[in-house]
């Protein structure tokens, strides 16, 4: 039952990082991606 919990709420965890990095995306424009990118 642990496990099982564990893997439901990592599940839940990467859906909201998943939805936050979309909101992240469309806030900001391409172009600070692009220069993420470049200093990464």
């Amino acid at each position: 039952m642990i496990s099982y919990t564990r893997v439901f709420l990592n599940k839940w965890g990467m859906a909201i990082l998943a939805t936050k990095g979309l909101e992240y995306y469309r806030r900001h424009k391409s172009k600070d991606i692009k220069n993420i990118i470049k200093t990464s």
